[in-house]
């Protein structure tokens, strides 16, 4: 998913572990090159 253009409102849903979550954006790594996302 392109994730640039989201505000920090916008979720995603998720299964990890087997279990329903919702990720949201918390910030982009530039070292990584990768988004960091919390689990909510």
């Amino acid at each position: 998913m392109q994730l640039d253009a989201w505000d920090d409102e916008t979720s995603i849903p998720a299964v990890l572990d087997g279990e329903h979550s919702v990720l949201y954006r918390q910030h982009y790594d530039q070292k990584s090159d990768a988004w960091v996302m919390r689990l909510a």
